[in-house]
């Protein structure tokens, strides 16, 4: 089932780090407005670092905390940014600078550098990744990952419930259980749908995301329900379901 819908982009509007505004890599949470470029050598000396003593047991800074600040499902006409939440900690208390590098469908932009993308930068179905990269000026630490998925423009409209049958009607204590999906959801955008599965034993949750139910696990006069679901990568839609009473 997809994973992207309304509430899994956190809203952590509140929680932008003060001191990171700015689209290009920049030191956070000091004070600084200082900016770094990979290509920079600040040292003046050459690449060989054999009289540079600082990079002697110089460890990289940890992870930086990133989140996407997004109003639910992303549109072509919503904008969004890559938030730094929590800044990375550098072992050696060296000052950490950031690299803001966005991914289009896995694919690096290196045009864009801003830590907002604005509307008219986007197409529906695109995935963006925003790659957070924490340096010291020395070690990069490893990078933060965050994506979004790029909807349909508009509202969203959840998929219809789907016709679902247990088979065989009439089971007995040595039949398998099939739930059959007999006529699919229909999605008013045309999106590709995914179909959970539930199988409820006398009204209690029994198994998840199987379509058949051993006999081993059933006895007579046991009811056995079927609970379809469908999602179309946005709202899950209202779900289709039937049951079945094991005989003797």
């Amino acid at each position: 089932m997809h994973t992207h819908r309304p509430g899994l982009v956190l809203l952590l509007l509140s929680l932008l780090v003060a001191g990171c505004p700015s689209a290009e890599p920049t030191v956070c949470p000091d004070d600084d407005d200082a900016t770094v470029d990979r290509d920079d050598d600040d040292s003046g000396d050459d690449d060989s670092g054999d009289d540079d003593d600082s990079a002697v047991g110089n460890r990289p800074p940890g992870f930086a905390s990133v989140q996407i600040d997004s109003p639910g499902s992303v549109t072509p006409d919503d904008p969004f940014t890559c938030l730094l939440v929590e800044a990375a900690v550098d072992p050696d208390g060296d000052r950490v600078t950031y690299f803001f590098e966005w991914l289009v469908d896995d694919v690096l932009q290196p045009d864009i550098t801003a830590q907002q993308i604005t509307p008219g930068l986007t197409t529906d179905g695109e995935n963006w990744k925003c790659r957070v990269t924490p340096t010291d000026g020395l070690l990069d630490g490893p990078a933060s990952i965050v994506e979004v998925d790029i909807g349909e423009g508009g509202t969203n409209e959840p998929p219809s419930a789907p016709v679902v049958e247990v088979q065989p009607a009439e089971p007995g204590p040595d039949d398998a259980l099939a739930c059959i999906i007999v006529s699919p959801s229909i999605d008013p955008e045309g999106e590709l749908l995914n179909y959970g599965f539930r199988w409820n034993q006398n009204g209690s949750p029994a198994l998840d995301n199987q379509g058949e139910v051993n006999p081993s696990l059933t006895s007579p006069g046991e009811v056995w329900e079927c609970v379809v679901t469908p999602d179309d990568g946005y709202q899950f839609g209202p779900p289709g379901s039937d049951s079945v009473t094991i005989g003797n």
